[in-house]
């Protein structure tokens, strides 16, 4: 018990330290959860990294949050959680989210790369590096793989064709990480009254949110939860996975532009706009949007270290973070991805608790920027320690009453049947199913959010 109060702790003191960059109001222990009272007996995963731990910690301070209640959550249902695409259903069948070419090639010298294929325009780019035809078979692209000397080879052969791949690393860092869970900061200030430091969340305010896979959905659709208005914009032609949106789109409406321009309105309206872009980059959308804003920017790699700029997927950041082979090690087999994909989850998490501690302390004229990343979440991960020893069987114990107790089916808009399981902040109201086609929604905000429109139409008359 003393070793779940201290990681807890450890945790909580992370968090206060990252939300305390809001110069109005700094985060306290109050604030989030305890640290004491963690289940000791809930099951245990199959890796040795404290995936429980961080992800009661997310669930729980987020409860307190939008619920206001105080304490911790079910450690095993928070941590399901963590891979709950997995259980996604369409028509009572399982959904495969993965194409057939994304996975672990293998050099000349047995050394691994993972490739992330799952977008069209990124299996042409691996394959183009690979010099095989759109037609390909995996066994034929296993073939070109060994051809290169090294995963470090491919790697930078792929990297030149636009694919999203990372080559395994060996080394897995065990001390605490030197970038930050969060970075916060100031990003403008518009010119009304410097006292209007009310909380923003007493109306229903507007998010905007351009992301696709899989963190920023989860921070945006957590957002929902807090009863925020959350409209997920693309553009005509973009890719999507369509399980995937479907997955973290319960409660919002999604529309669809031929350019960015087209949703200037949307953008120069929102209070929160969620956005994936390499560290330094911004959508069209950014220079629309108001001083206010709080501005998220959600990147695979800190913008602090070495792969900056670079895109990648939990997947890919697991092997080049050292996740993947220290996996390997702790159970002596060739699998080396985590058994939950926590990455993108926690990212999402720890973002929207951000997102809600900013519009809930500072000022509703403060603009705020908040940077996330799977990696500085993989290195916050590393650091928080090891589990003592492997424990066999976690999963499956979980499976046979939460799997039960959290599903949700309901029928969509097109006929089909969408089966998936509650989240701990989803188990307290029925779920506003999600928009079954992708950008059928009109560029508008809700009409619910008519509270929204009168301040800005009383700020216009003021000008």
């Amino acid at each position: 018990m003393q070793r779940h109060t201290a990681v807890l702790t450890r945790i909580r003191d992370d968090l206060i330290q990252c939300l305390s960059a809001v110069p109005e109001a700094p985060c306290t222990a109050a604030s989030l959860f305890p640290a004491a009272g963690f289940d000791a007996q809930a099951p245990e995963l199959d890796t040795p990294f404290l995936f429980e731990h961080a992800a009661t910690a997310a669930f729980s301070a987020l409860n307190y949050k939008i619920h206001g209640q105080f304490g911790l959550l079910d450690p095993a249902h928070c941590v399901l959680s963590l891979r709950g695409e997995r259980y996604l259903q369409m028509n009572h069948e399982p959904v495969n989210l993965w194409d057939p070419m994304s996975g672990m090639y293998r050099a000349a010298d047995r050394s691994l790369m993972m490739a992330q294929c799952n977008f069209p325009h990124h299996r042409q780019s691996f394959l183009r590096a690979l010099g095989l035809s759109e037609s390909a078979s995996r066994a034929e692209a296993d073939a070109a793989a060994r051809a290169f000397p090294t995963a470090a080879a491919l790697e930078r052969a792929a990297l030149a064709q636009g694919a999203v791949v990372g080559a395994v690393t060996q080394d897995a860092p065990d001390t605490p990480s030197p970038w930050r869970l969060i970075e916060i900061t100031q990003r403008g200030r518009s010119n009304g009254p410097a006292s209007a430091a009310a909380p923003r969340r007493h109306r229903r305010l507007r998010v905007l949110d351009v992301t696709r896979v899989l963190a920023g959905p989860v921070l945006a659709q957590t957002l929902c939860e807090a009863g925020l208005d959350v409209v997920t914009l693309t553009t005509e032609g973009l890719p999507q996975i369509e399980p995937a949106r479907l997955f973290a789109g319960w409660g919002k409406r999604s529309c669809a532009v031929r350019d960015w321009t087209e949703a200037a309105a949307l953008a120069r309206t929102c209070d929160v706009l969620v956005q994936s872009m390499a560290p330094g980059k911004s959508t069209a959308l950014e220079r629309f949007v108001g001083d206010g804003c709080v501005v998220v920017d959600i990147s695979a790699y800190s913008p602090h270290a070495a792969r900056a700029g670079r895109k990648g997927f939990d997947s890919v950041v697991q092997c080049t973070s050292g996740m993947f082979a220290e996996q390997q090690r702790w159970t002596g087999s060739e699998e080396g991805h985590q058994p939950v994909q926590a990455l993108d989850h926690l990212t999402g998490l720890f973002g929207a608790l951000a997102v809600l501690h900013v519009l809930d302390t500072a000022p509703q004229n403060a603009g705020f920027r908040i940077a996330v990343s799977l990696e500085a979440t993989a290195r916050w991960v590393q650091g928080l320690g090891r589990r003592p020893q492997r424990v066999l069987g976690g999963l499956e114990r979980m499976h046979k009453t939460l799997l039960r107790q959290t599903r949700h089916e309901c029928a969509l808009a097109n006929g089909r049947v969408l089966g998936t399981i509650r989240n701990p902040l989803q188990m307290r109201r029925m779920l506003t199913r999600p928009e079954a086609v992708m950008g059928k929604a009109s560029a508008a905000w809700a009409a619910s959010s008519s509270d929204k429109q009168e301040d800005d139409d009383a700020k216009a008359s003021k000008l």
